[in-house]
């Protein structure tokens, strides 16, 4: 659970374990976590240790996304395996607050999913879920981040919201390759 909350649901990834294939979404990995965890613990087995070597960070998207390189030295016992790792994070805004007003309909909410504005057919990028005259409500809406206005399907645009410092950081795509 904790992996996968780390991660998005559409993660990607090359790695040694699928030959070559980009695979998508958090089954996969599942599996192996699934797997192992299940596998009793043999008396004389060396705990591993990992060391991480020559990081290299790289922001982009305007600080809101990283590109982290490296290698990792995983020491087992006199084994060392050594891999080659890219890991692509990115910034989202699900579980930020929001509060912004309609009409003169004040409205406090989260949001809950984030979908890239090409997306969907009318643009709408972030889905809420919000309270407003004290009913509870779910709506899709276009959010200028960078200017702090959002839009609505029905029409409304332009309009000023305030956020809290909610979002998270998930990790979106990794390449991990055994060293020669």
């Amino acid at each position: 659970e904790s992996y996968k909350a780390l991660c998005d649901p559409q993660l990607s990834c090359f790695e040694p374990e699928t030959r070559g294939h980009l695979v998508e979404g958090t089954d996969f990995h599942k599996y192996y976590f699934d797997f192992f965890g299940a596998q009793p613990k043999a008396l004389n087995e060396a705990p591993a240790h990992t060391t991480i070597i020559a990081p290299r960070v790289r922001w982009i998207a305007r600080g809101r996304a990283v590109v982290v390189c490296f290698k990792r030295l995983v020491q087992r016992g006199t084994t060392t395996v050594v891999s080659e790792e890219t890991r692509l994070w990115e910034f989202s805004s699900v579980g930020m607050g929001i509060e912004f007003t309609i009409d003169g309909d004040a409205r406090v909410g989260e949001v809950t999913e984030v979908l890239p504005a090409l997306s969907r057919p009318d643009g709408m990028t972030h889905l809420l879920k919000y309270t407003a005259g004290g009913s509870s409500e779910t709506e899709w809406v276009r959010v200028d981040e960078s200017k702090q206005l959002l839009s609505t399907v029905m029409g409304h645009t332009g309009i000023p919201y305030k956020s809290d410092e909610g979002g998270r950081w998930r990790m979106v795509h990794f390449h991990r390759a055994n060293a020669a």
